[in-house]
């Protein structure tokens, strides 16, 4: 029987991603967090400040969906919200310092996580590993 390169190689990231997630979604989970308000602290720390339509374009939910979502972060104090000066009609989102601070940690989790998992891989195949890495995510953005 041949093996199906392309199907074996989007099982095998997924269980990896899965895997790697283990220790983040713990944490999440006693923040009472939800992925979604994992991405946005992730979209605002990487972007700066944001208009709330653009978040929730990003992030792929509803205006009314990512009010809900942002009024969880902001009660936690990890987002704050203002108005456009120059127009009304928009709000702005940014991350505030323990936003940042509770993002940095989870992302510490996640690549200690990653640490561990490839501490018993010779490093010549971590190298050949991220080189096809690279490829693959250089195809993905053209």
């Amino acid at each position: 029987m041949e093996i199906n390169y392309v199907n074996e190689i989007e099982s095998i990231l997924g269980e990896i991603n899965r895997k790697l997630n283990t220790e983040l979604k713990k944490e999440m989970v006693r923040m009472d967090f939800s992925l979604s308000h994992f991405y946005i602290l992730s979209s605002l720390f990487k972007n700066g400040v944001m208009k709330a339509g653009d978040i929730a374009r990003e992030i792929d939910v509803t205006n009314a969906t990512l009010t809900f979502l942002l009024d969880k972060l902001e009660g936690e104090g990890l987002i704050k919200r203002v108005k456009d000066t120059e127009d009304r009609r928009v709000t702005l989102v940014e991350i505030t310092g323990k936003g940042r601070e509770v993002y940095s940690s989870l992302i510490a989790l996640r690549r200690e996580r990653m640490r561990e998992l490839l501490e018993n891989i010779p490093e010549e195949d971590i190298k050949n590993i991220y080189h096809f890495l690279l490829r693959i995510k250089a195809v993905l953005w053209k």
